[in-house]
Formats: C-alpha cells, sequence, structure tokens
C-alpha cells in the first residue's frame, strides 16, 4: 500500500477537518511535525475495545470500522479518528478496526498536551473549534449546563467577596476543581451581576462576549428546545457560546431573582494562558459533553 502522506500533504487535509479549520499553517505544521506515520495490517485493532485512545490518528490509506452506538460504520481516508474522545480522561473505546490495510498518521496525547502548552494560540484554537461542535450539538449543549448539583445558593448582599466568587467558580461543572491558582485569579477578573425576575441576561443573535455562573436562583433559555431550559445554580449559562465567538443560543432571562458572576472571554483567555492546566481540562470537559452517555470510540471529523 503506498502511502498519501508524501503525494497529497495532510497538512492541508487537516486543515479541512472542523477541529483543526481555524489553525494556521504553521500550527497545522506543528502538528504534522510531531506526527508519526503508522501502518496496520487488515483485521488489526488501531484502538482495542476496553481500552482509552492514547493518540489522534488521521486516515491516509485504507478503511477502518468503528462501533458506532449500535451500529458498524466504515471510515474512509482523511477521517480522523480519537479526537475528542482522546481528551476525556474517562473515555474507553468500543474498539477500532482495520478493515483492510491501513496507513494513518498518528499524534500522541502527549504530544498534543505539550504542543497545546508551548503554543497557546493551538490550545485556543482547538478550544474555539470544540465549543463550536458543542454549540451545534442539542445534548452536548445542555450537558454543558449542568448545575452543581444538590447545594443551595451562596448567600450575599448584593454582591460576593473574592472568596464567594472563588467557590461559585469552583462549583460549576465547566470549570476544573484542580486548578486553585487559575480559579484564585479568575475570581479577581469577573463581575457579579443581579437580575429580578424577567430581566434579561441576552437577546437571541447577540455576539456572545461573556458568559454567566449562576449563584443563586436561575435563568430561563429559550430557543433550545421545545421547551425552555432552566440553567439553575452551578450552570454556567453562555459558556459554549463564549468560547466559540458565536452568537448566543436563543435568548435567555432570570426566572426570579437572580445573583451570577460575568466571566468575560479576554480575562478567561487571559487566565488559561496563564494557567495550562485550566484551558487544557476544560477541552477535557467539552470533549465528554460531545461525546454523551454512549461515549462513542472514535468519530469522522469531516468536513462539516
Amino acid at each position: 500500500m503506498t502511502s498519501r502522506s508524501d503525494s497529497v500533504g495532510p497538512l492541508v487535509h487537516l486543515r479541512t477537518l472542523a477541529p483543526f479549520r481555524t489553525l494556521s499553517p504553521s500550527q497545522i505544521g506543528l502538528l504534522t511535525a510531531e506526527a508519526s506515520e503508522v501502518g496496520l495490517d487488515e483485521g488489526g485493532w488501531l484502538i482495542p475495545p476496553g481500552e482509552a485512545p492514547t493518540g489522534i490518528y488521521m486516515l491516509l490509506d485504507g478503511y477502518l470500522r468503528i462501533r458506532d452506538g449500535h451500529e458498524d460504520r466504515v471510515l474512509e481516508p482523511w477521517s480522523l479518528v480519537g479526537y475528542p474522545d482522546v481528551l476525556d480522561p474517562d473515555h474507553r473505546s468500543p474498539g477500532v478496526r482495520a478493515e483492510t490495510d491501513i496507513v494513518a498518521l498518528r499524534l500522541e496525547t502527549d504530544d498534543l498536551r505539550n504542543l497545546c502548552e508551548r503554543h497557546f494560540a493551538i490550545l485556543a484554537a482547538l478550544l474555539s473549534n470544540m465549543a463550536s461542535e458543542v454549540t451545534t450539538r442539542p445534548p452536548a449543549r445542555v450537558a454543558a449546563l449542568a448545575g452543581a448539583g444538590d447545594v443551595g445558593p451562596l448567600p450575599h448582599d448584593g454582591a460576593l467577596d473574592r472568596v464567594g466568587r472563588m467557590i461559585a467558580l469552583q462549583r460549576s461543572p465547566v470549570l476544573p476543581r484542580e486548578s486553585m491558582d487559575a480559579i484564585a485569579e479568575l475570581a479577581g477578573r469577573v463581575e457579579t451581576v443581579l437580575l429580578e425576575p424577567g430581566d434579561t441576561l441576552w437577546t437571541e443573535g447577540a455576539l456572545a462576549e461573556q458568559f454567566y455562573v449562576v449563584c443563586s436562583g436561575a435563568v430561563m433559555l429559550d430557543g433550545w428546545r421545545a421547551d425552555e431550559l432552566r440553567a439553575g445554580v452551578g450552570s454556567a449559562p453562555g459558556f459554549a457560546e463564549t468560547l466559540s465567538g458565536r452568537p448566543y443560543t436563543g435568548s435567555a432571562r432570570a426566572a426570579e431573582a437572580t445573583a451570577l458572576l460575568r466571566v468575560g472571554i479576554d480575562p478567561f483567555m487571559d487566565v488559561a494562558e496563564d494557567h495550562f492546566e485550566l484551558g487544557y481540562a476544560v477541552l477535557g470537559r467539552m470533549a465528554a459533553w460531545l461525546a454523551g452517555p454512549a461515549k462513542p470510540g472514535a468519530r469522522s471529523a469531516g468536513n462539516g
């Protein structure tokens, strides 16, 4: 079998795949420079069932068969395998097998992590692109609005002090609790917003330049489903839209007297640049939302 890596150029094709579409040619070049070409005979396991993927693959030649829900699916050349699943530490693959002899370009998980740590522009682009995918998939959008569970509202007297803001950020599922230094820095750069019942938080089509963390009360979101969606304490309405740079989905208003933290995209990205673990962990959060309950082992990140 002849490899396509020399004749066509994976650099060109990587830029057609949704996760990497906004990366510059030089950034794509950094990814491909760290990747290596691997071959696998027909019938071999690229990712064995029950194992966590340890890298991302771009199929150059041949065909792969994966278990996608309850059906097998065949992937063609230039499909991407293992992304974003590889970023979800809880993911286990149902299996990806060579339908024919195959050649693929492989980027190890550790190499991807190191590239994101050394080149923040790559991490920022991956965050934006994955957030865009979250906004287009209703189950992932809903998962992104998960609240903090069985917790009560944070007490406040018109505003939260810095400790209160840290607690609110830390218990929001969209942010990694392990990044305490990042949470502490971010807490100093957010604002408290107080809304009365019925007050508008945003209108449909407005550019998303900040997301919110609900500290008490709740926000009603229109335009997500046939019915409204209620975002309660700990949820982060507008999170995926803000990271993606897209307009808000639908409109949002206070369901009752509500206190929120307003997190601007610029402060958030500044903190993510200072604290790599924050941004990389958020990538993992979004990967889990996209995988959903079925946790698919591989997906074709095509031109959509």
